[in-house]
């Protein structure tokens, strides 16, 4: 079991889960108008990860910045730290990327890729600084004209949210962030009551 990459898993999602959580306000939030949200994660009791997401929304474009760092015990041995930012159009039918940009340091190595969409050929990546990394998995290059009509993470979770309110929770979509490529697939599987923690 590669328990660091496990927990490196578990940061970027806390950072993904974050911007999630942000189209539960995107209600609140007019055009025109700038949300900001800040999150203190713990895991076992314990302070895991402090992020924040600042969304600005036009009536026609959008732009969103996510932070995350390692907090505690986690942060002295891995010293995990993340950004990401994307911006685009706001259209009738759904949203068009205009570029996205992730950084990231995890135990001194860092890697920042930067994502421009061309709406003939979609995403054009960038790899504007990477760390050599002697016990990095092998990596399979993508074919472009698999991530053609993709979405990068941070855009896809502000168009769900747009598309979702008020039409359930059934949707798909196709994501690519540069080095992965996904799919995210919801559907509503009824309600649950989240009891408070300790």
């Amino acid at each position: 079991m590669n328990v660091p990459s496990r927990i490196h898993h578990h940061l970027r999602n806390g950072l993904f889960c974050a911007v999630a959580l942000l189209g539960t306000a995107l209600p609140h939030a007019a055009s025109g108008q700038k949300l900001s949200l800040e999150y203190e994660i713990y895991f076992g009791g314990m302070h895991f990860v402090s992020s924040s997401v600042l969304l600005e929304r036009g009536t026609e474009d959008y732009l969103i910045k996510a932070t995350g760092q390692s907090r505690g015990m986690f942060d002295l041995f891995i010293g995990w730290e993340g950004s990401a930012v994307s911006a685009g159009r706001i259209t009738n039918q759904g949203l068009i990327p205009d570029y996205h940009q992730n950084e990231g340091q995890w135990k001194g190595r860092k890697r920042e890729i930067r994502l421009d969409y061309d709406p003939e050929n979609g995403p054009l990546v960038t790899k504007l600084l990477e760390t050599e990394q002697d016990d990095a998995p092998e990596v399979t290059e993508v074919d472009p004209d698999a991530v053609k009509d993709t979405y990068d993470p941070i855009s896809t979770i502000l168009d769900l949210a747009l598309k979702l309110q008020g039409n359930g929770c059934a949707a798909e979509r196709e994501i690519y962030d540069g080095r992965r490529h996904y799919r995210i697939h919801m559907s509503d599987a009824g309600t649950t009551v989240i009891k408070p923690s300790d």
